[in-house]
């Protein structure tokens, strides 16, 4: 796993924030997903309006959250009784999920902030916690994050088998227009290699079933 981005550009990843005086929320024992969600939320649409630096900080909110709670969730794994283990153990897993998707979604703003080298580290961290959790709609949305980001770093061989890893993922899942999102995104890298006839079959195949949609 390729190393997170220093303290100095983002802050440091394996601190945990408290978020008591900011959101009124405690840090550990009961945060849920919810909270989680939240942070994610703020981001997205702090995103959306192109407020890439304060996106990247919300979004490293929920990730040291979810991070922090998730010790303190296998601390708990180790004294609760048999029958609160499934329980506790279902809530490590959304732990999980809520870190890889904060850390995919660091990596996508980077990237739009032009720290391509930060974004790519960030992005290797969420896919391999998606890995980790085996969900394969997940590992195809973030090997389709890697994939861009890659492409940006001129890694044109690793963009091309990243979207296609993806492609085949939700091929398998019958997700159509995100196996047609693929074919655009090969066209692109193919583009960029200056692979310009495999790169145009792509972006027909893209049109041909965008047509039949």
């Amino acid at each position: 796993l390729l190393a997170l981005p220093e303290a100095a550009e983002l802050g440091d990843p394996a601190a945990a924030v408290d978020l008591q005086s900011e959101h009124g929320v405690a840090t550990t024992h009961g945060i849920r997903p919810e909270r989680y969600l939240i942070l994610n939320t703020i981001g997205y649409n702090e995103r959306r309006r192109s407020r890439f630096r304060e996106a990247a900080a919300e979004f490293e909110k929920s990730y040291n959250l979810s991070r922090k709670e998730g010790k303190e969730l296998k601390k708990e794994l180790a004294k609760v009784p048999d029958e609160k283990q499934a329980e506790l153990e279902h809530q490590a897993h959304d732990n999980l999920r809520w870190q890889g998707s904060a850390a995919t979604q660091i990596g996508t703003v980077l990237s739009y902030l032009g720290d391509t080298v930060a974004a790519l580290n960030w992005s290797s961290r969420g896919l391999a916690l998606r890995h980790e959790l085996d969900i394969p709609d997940q590992i195809a949305y973030a090997l389709a994050a890697q994939g861009k980001i890659q492409r940006e770093l001129s890694q044109l061989g690793e963009a091309r088998a990243s979207f296609l890893a993806a492609q085949e993922i939700w091929r398998d899942l019958d997700a159509q227009r995100d196996v047609t999102a693929m074919e655009t995104e090969l066209g692109w890298a193919d583009a960029i290699s200056g692979l310009l006839d495999t790169a145009e079959a792509h972006f027909e195949v893209a049109s041909a079933t965008c047509a039949k949609e």
